[in-house]
């Protein structure tokens, strides 16, 4: 089975996706900044990269 994709339609739906990825990133940073004023950017990216690990464990039973 052979579909035809508009390849214009595929290149505004990706770049769709990396903007919305870019919005929930400085999301979740920014709630990160108000939970911790004093955290420099290493230590900000640090704790999302622990917060989104421990929901990957927490979503497929990762141990």
């Amino acid at each position: 089975m052979q579909s035809d994709l508009d390849e214009q339609f595929v290149q505004s739906r990706l770049e769709q996706c990396f903007e919305l990825h870019e919005v929930g990133r400085e999301l979740a940073l920014t709630g990160l900044r108000m939970r911790f004023p004093e955290a420099s950017a290493d230590e900000l990216w640090e704790k999302l990269r622990e917060q989104l690990a421990r929901r990957r464990r927490g979503k497929w039973g990762i141990n």
